[in-house]
């Protein structure tokens, strides 16, 4: 074999060596104006609480999956569209959720977010006002981060008051 094939051959391998790997590099490097998951997770959170403050059942339609459930501070259950139902008629309305602490913790394609938080609501014409521990999880699905379920536990006050 010629010496200028075999300079050609070798040339040939270190052009298709650096572009594999300059591939592989940006494929895991993700896109530079993509938030980091527990920045757009945590964001997801705050839309949602958002959105239930002023009722905006689209935007917790563009939060929520399609499945999400939530367990209330009593023990009901409810779906996406059951809550939805209830914000729309009346029975459901938050006046107020405010964040005390929020944290996010990844694991792999799903997020756990758990938060302290002081609601103001009315359910069925019962006033709720207290600090409740909420707890999110989030799903990567299809790609994009969605809310699957909620549990909301009352906080009991400390002993001295009980």
């Amino acid at each position: 074999m010629p010496l200028t094939r075999v300079l050609e051959e070798r040339s040939m391998r270190r052009w298709l060596l650096t572009a594999t790997l300059f591939a592989l590099a940006m494929a895991s490097a993700g896109r530079a104006d993509e938030p980091d998951p527990e920045t757009h997770v945590a964001a997801l959170s705050e839309r949602h609480r958002v959105a239930a403050v002023t009722g905006d059942t689209q935007a917790l339609d563009a939060v929520l999956a399609d499945d999400w459930v939530v367990v209330g501070p009593t023990g009901e259950v409810d779906t996406k569209r059951q809550q939805a139902q209830q914000m729309q008629d009346g029975s459901l309305v938050f006046e107020a959720i405010e964040a005390q602490e929020v944290t996010v913790r990844l694991h792999g394609d799903t997020a756990i977010v758990l938060g302290r938080y002081h609601i103001k609501a009315t359910r069925n014409g019962r006033q709720v006002d207290g600090v409740f521990r909420n707890t999110g999880v989030f799903a990567k699905q299809a790609g994009a981060w969605r809310c699957v379920f909620n549990q909301v536990t009352p906080v009991a006050p400390p002993a001295e008051k009980r």
